[in-house]
């Protein structure tokens, strides 16, 4: 809650809610492109976590220049015009939070600030034949003479452009400044109070930066130029007053302007940093192309080349595995693999009794009176394996096929190598499941235009959209559109590796299958309308979705109804999405071990329709409206309960025709990914980057203790850091470069007694130290406390202790001389 830090404001974008939050794109930028669309953070209040996205219809930062000059920044454009001259954030700007996540969290509302939604819903009741959002924008655009006299007129608040934060001011400082606004130079235009010049006293420019007001220095003056006559009638001084009663700042202000002051201030909130945004292909250890062993035979990196080179030089072409095993019922002969190339049929499953070794075709061995194994460690003939899967699909061998150096399932069934290779060939990964998938955060979204996602007219119709929320023919592309609940907005680079994945799955189609093409894809553009699945982590149920359009946004944007059907929320979470033809030819239980945990993030099931009855309850708590009613404000000012009968919820809707429809937002942002795409703890390569563009950061933002910031992180990541490697410096294995095996002591022949490779540490110096440096840097630059000093000091002693040789040196008598 430092003053400074982000300002509550209730509303709800259309790219945010469930727990999704939104600030000015201004902010992003400022805060030196560290928090990007989809950036993850700590909050303090409502709940524990968020994501933040765009909204260029709230408040940005208010800055002090390296000029002296204080201004707003409420646009990207302007933030990166001036970010090079910022020296100070004085406030960060709005937050913009949704009723619905305070209902979610069970928080009391806490107070909000006068903002323009509230003034517009005090001229409803005097132009109540205006709709809310015509006197919104009015709100927006009047100039401050106009809402003086309207405020006169009617008794209502003055309009809160016109106000700064003055409850934040002491009685004394008021006081102070009142002198000051009373002395001022006035300077007109056309009989009209255009600028203001103050005297540059130290104290006036510490206070005007304390309330926020935008001004200039201008030789020996302080030029405030921006409504200016508004100002001048806050402090009496267009009326000669100069005496108020009370202790009250904004009382004291209502008395001198004859205007009723409300408090812009509200509650501020404070946050920080968490996980950056990401969107990435799903990658196993190893990175293999196809879920078939290969034991130690392939190195380190599991290339099946290596494989086959290492069957063929005296081996007969073998490899031995643990492996299930099938039997051709035509040619009887004994194969790994569940389908005989040879003889274009399906094999039958053998069992191998684990007392007499015989080969069963069912689990259990009568003759022994015990059960039988479903795999065995045994020879194959993998050379002869690959080129009849090569033969199959009359290819050659890839540079480099990646395989597992053993199978997870208990039944040891391997995939067909065909598929491995054609992976390959198309630059994919598979995971432990038998598909592939891309990964990224979630992030909530209702409504689109057409221009943002790279949709063209034709193409949106087709997709079924044909008008837009006010019921108007879709006619061009800035026209805003209601998302189906199982529509999403994918990542640029999700588009692109679909495209591979679609590729894939046609070549596995016709090569393997013997089937026709499905997708024939070129660009990304032609995944348009296609069906994926998505999937939660430690979820067993996929969801059926349709890809819509692109995003430069590091995340994937989906319905709350969407995403709350996989039973998560977007403060952070990471799903998958996999293409569907993925997923039904390659996915298998039978890659899977039965082990409970194992079984999850596997689409063992997938939903073809969303029923929002069932699900996560988080998105019932959204809010339906278009604007909050002036009930609402006036109870937030109480901290009332956030369970109000008279805001409605997505949950009224449940089980009536609308209930698909109608989730509408209270604040319009013109481009809903606009600002940074990829956080700057992204793009930064080092750690010690990163930790002092942090640290000069921090210096900038005026809520921030940045000494005591420095001394969390030292405290929670360095130190720890450093000490834990030291520590396990001196307990750590050993490991083979080659087969990767773990040794507590290396053995006496000095390699790996396995594979005969090299045996290296598992933990160097260089990671032990690598933190030190900094650590030792930060503390001095940035003078932290003493005990921190002496605790860096200690942990830099125990260090030595552990790789400096501290042995007595025999010594010449001449180095003596």
């Amino acid at each position: 809650m430092a003053v400074g830090g982000f300002r509550a404001r209730y509303g709800r974008s259309r790219n945010t809610g469930l727990m999704a939050k939104a600030i000015n794109p201004a902010t992003m930028i400022l805060l030196d492109e560290f928090i990007a669309v989809g950036t993850h953070i700590k909050i303090e209040r409502p709940g524990k976590a968020a994501q933040l996205f765009p909204c260029t219809t709230i408040d940005g930062p208010i800055v002090l220049l390296k000029t002296g000059e204080v201004m707003k920044a409420d646009s990207k454009e302007k933030a990166e015009e001036i970010k090079p001259l910022v020296k100070k954030i004085l406030f960060l700007g709005d937050l913009l939070i949704p009723y619905g996540d305070f209902r979610k969290s069970a928080h009391a509302l806490i107070p909000s600030p006068y903002v323009e939604e509230w003034f517009a819903l005090e001229l409803e009741k005097i132009f109540p034949e205006n709709s809310f959002k015509e006197l919104l924008k009015y709100a927006k655009e009047m100039d401050d003479k106009t809402a003086i006299e309207l405020s006169e007129k009617f008794g209502f608040a003055l309009n809160p452009r016109f106000i700064h934060f003055y409850k934040l001011l002491e009685v004394e400082e008021l006081k102070l400044l009142i002198e000051e606004m009373h002395k001022a130079e006035i300077v007109k235009e056309a009989e009209e109070i255009k600028k203001i010049r103050l005297e540059n006293k130290p104290e006036t420019k510490t206070l005007l930066e304390k309330i926020g007001v935008p001004h200039k220095l201008v030789g020996e003056k302080i030029s405030i130029e921006e409504n200016a006559f508004s100002l001048l009638k806050t402090f009496g001084a267009i009326d000669g007053r100069k005496n108020f009663l009370g202790e009250n700042v904004l009382d004291a202000l209502s008395q001198l302007s004859g205007i009723k002051i409300m408090d812009k201030v509200g509650t501020f909130v404070g946050a920080r940093m968490g996980r950056p945004e990401q969107a990435k292909a799903r990658e196993m250890k190893g990175n293999p192309h196809a879920l078939f062993p290969i034991g130690l035979t392939g190195g380190s990196t599991r290339s099946m080349n290596k494989s086959m080179d290492f069957a063929a030089k005296g081996k007969q072409g073998m490899i031995e595995v643990e492996i299930a095993l099938f039997k051709c019922t035509k040619c009887e002969k004994i194969i790994p693999m569940p389908y005989c190339n040879e003889c274009r049929q399906r094999t039958k499953k053998i069992w191998i009794c684990v007392k007499c070794g015989s080969m069963l075709e069912k689990d259990f061995c009568q003759k022994c009176n015990a059960k039988a194994k479903s795999s065995s460690e045994r020879k194959i003939f993998f050379d002869e394996l690959m080129h009849n899967a090569l033969n199959n699909m009359e290819m050659r061998m890839p540079d480099i096929v990646k395989g597992v150096k053993g199978l997870i399932s208990d039944k040891k069934i391997p995939e067909p190598l065909e598929k491995g290779i054609l992976r390959a060939r198309h630059g994919l990964h598979v995971f432990r499941d038998g598909t592939s998938r891309f990964e990224l955060l979630n992030a909530p979204l209702t409504h689109f235009k057409p221009r943002e996602i790279g949709l063209s007219i034709e193409k949106a119709k087709q997709l079924g959209y044909s008008r837009d929320i006010e019921g108007k023919m879709l006619e061009n592309e800035e026209q805003i559109l209601e998302m189906f609940p199982q529509d999403i907005i994918v990542n640029e680079n999700c588009g692109e590796w679909l495209v591979k994945v679609s590729r894939f799955c046609d070549e596995l189609l016709e090569k393997f299958y013997k089937l026709p093409k499905a997708y024939n894809a070129k660009t990304k553009e032609d995944i348009v309308g296609e069906l994926v699945l998505g999937l939660a982590p430690h979820t067993s149920a996929g969801i059926v979705a349709r890809i819509i359009g692109y995003s430069k946004a590091r995340v994937g944007w989906g319905h709350p109804y969407f995403i709350a059907g996989k039973r998560r929320n977007a403060d952070g979470d990471q799903d998958s999405v996999m293409l569907l033809m993925d997923a039904l030819l390659n996915f298998s239980e039978s890659y899977l071990s039965i082990a409970r945990g194992n079984r999850m993030d596997a689409p063992l099931v997938f939903t073809t329709n969303i029923n929002p009855n069932e699900i996560d309850n988080e998105a019932h708590e959204i809010e339906t409206v278009w604007s909050y009613p002036l009930e609402f404000y006036e109870k937030t000012q109480q901290m009332s309960s956030p369970f109000l009968e008279f805001i409605p919820i997505v949950e009224n809707k449940l089980g009536k025709q609308e209930q698909f429809t109608g989730i509408s937002f209270t604040h319009h942002t013109e481009t809903f990914d606009e600002g940074p795409k990829q956080s700057a703890y992204v793009t930064l390569k080092t750690m010690e980057e990163k930790i002092k563009k942090q640290a000069l950061l921090q210096e900038r933002i005026n809520a921030v203790d940045s000494k005591d910031a420095l001394e969390r992180v030292m405290n929670s990541h360095f130190l720890p850091d450093i000490i834990g490697n030291a520590r396990a410096f001196s307990r750590q294995t050993f490991r083979c470069t080659t087969c990767n095996s773990k040794y507590r002591r290396v053995p006496l022949v000095g390699k790996c007694v396995k594979c005969n490779g090299n045996i290296i540490l598992t933990i160097n110096e260089g990671s032990v130290k690598k933190y030190l440096k900094i650590a030792k840097e930060l503390v001095h630059e940035y003078n932290l406390s003493d005990y921190m000093k002496q605790r860096i000091e200690l942990t830099e002693k125990e260090i030595k202790s552990v790789f400096e040789d501290e042995r007595v040196e025999q010594k010449s008598l001449f180095e003596y001389l």
